[in-house]
């Protein structure tokens, strides 16, 4: 059956998913953080320009302290700002890993659900075939796909394939048995 391939396919194709999706996020949040560092150095600086302007009837040594201090406490306001944004940034980023795992958990058992029912299948269809003669076995056999047949046999006691095999038509009984040799 095809199911046991596609299944390590799509596990592989989620896992992928799952690393994009949140590598996606840390990087809006990285370029949001940093176009909010240029928006700030930029208003600091017509800040300065402005208080400048304002204030040059003071002598200078006076209105260059008062600028400093001033452009200084701006700065800081904004750091504790951007402080804040990128706390909550950094909550909302683990929030949404701890989501990812969560998924990536529940994906993963409902995998395993999945191929356990795809093992019990195949089991109750080796018991049908293994209590079968030979030759009724061989005939519906002969009509699966061959990845199907593969996956019975494997399950089969070596003489109960033993006696179906025979029964198949000669190209594809070598056809099986090519593929029951190179199967991992």
């Amino acid at each position: 059956m095809e199911i046991f391939k596609t299944n390590k396919i799509l596990k592989s194709c989620f896992a992928i998913l799952l690393i994009k999706v949140f590598l996606f996020g840390f990087f809006i949040v990285a370029a949001q953080i940093n176009e909010k560092e240029n928006k700030i150095e930029a208003s600091a600086s017509v800040a300065e320009s402005k208080e400048v302007k304002k204030e040059s009837k003071k002598p200078a040594d006076e209105k260059y302290n008062e600028l400093k201090i001033a452009l200084f406490e701006k700065k800081e306001e904004k750091l504790k700002e951007e402080e804040e944004r990128i706390s909550l940034a950094k909550k909302e980023l683990e929030e949404k890993i701890a989501e990812l795992k969560r998924l990536r958990s529940e994906i993963e058992n409902l995998l395993k659900k999945k191929e356990e029912k795809d093992e019990k299948k195949l089991q109750h269809l080796v018991k049908i075939y293994s209590s079968m003669k030979g030759q009724q076995a061989a005939s519906i056999i002969e009509r699966l796909p061959d990845e199907t047949i593969i996956e019975i046999f494997l399950r089969m006691k070596s003489d109960q394939v033993a006696k179906i095999l025979p029964s198949m038509s000669k190209e594809r009984a070598v056809k099986v048995t090519q593929l029951l040799t190179s199967k991992d």
